[in-house]
């Protein structure tokens, strides 16, 4: 069984800090999204967060991986119940709404509007051949496999 989705990547120490401001910043302005003056709060309250993190740039690892929790905590004590999200992200509430055309689309199209895309179109007739080439030797193996 593949368990290729419980892995989640080595991040450096430069990258867990820089997705953890992010995700701060990304808390914050969810926290502010909806006050009048939220824009003037909220970046002051990142400006305070980015000058803590630039305090402590040159540290030795052992501090700051105790600085690094330190801050995940302090992210955590800002997190917001109703965080911001973007309308095309996931959570968002356009995500998933306009779905990509189906390739079947392509074949209705005029000759004289496939001839402005002449390789584009010349390669899409290759794979499309190859793959019912594929569909149809995998078909015949499936057909072999369910006589025997």
């Amino acid at each position: 069984m593949a368990t290729n989705f419980l892995r989640e990547p080595i991040l450096s120490h430069g990258q867990k800090v820089c997705r953890l401001y992010k995700m701060a910043c990304r808390n914050i302005e969810g926290f502010y999204a909806d006050s009048p003056n939220g824009l003037f709060p909220a970046r002051f309250l990142m400006m305070k967060m980015r000058g803590q993190l630039e305090e402590n740039r040159n540290v030795e690892p052992k501090v700051a991986k105790e600085l690094v929790a330190d801050f995940e905590k302090q992210v955590k004590h800002i997190e917001t119940p109703f965080p911001l999200r973007f309308a095309n992200s996931p959570g968002g509430t356009n995500f998933g709404r306009s779905m990509p055309d189906p390739d079947w689309v392509l074949d209705t199209w005029h000759p004289f509007e496939k001839a402005q895309y002449p390789s584009y179109f010349a390669l899409r007739d290759i794979r499309k051949r190859e793959f019912l080439e594929r569909n149809e030797r995998l078909m015949q193996e499936m057909d072999v496999a369910t006589t025997k």
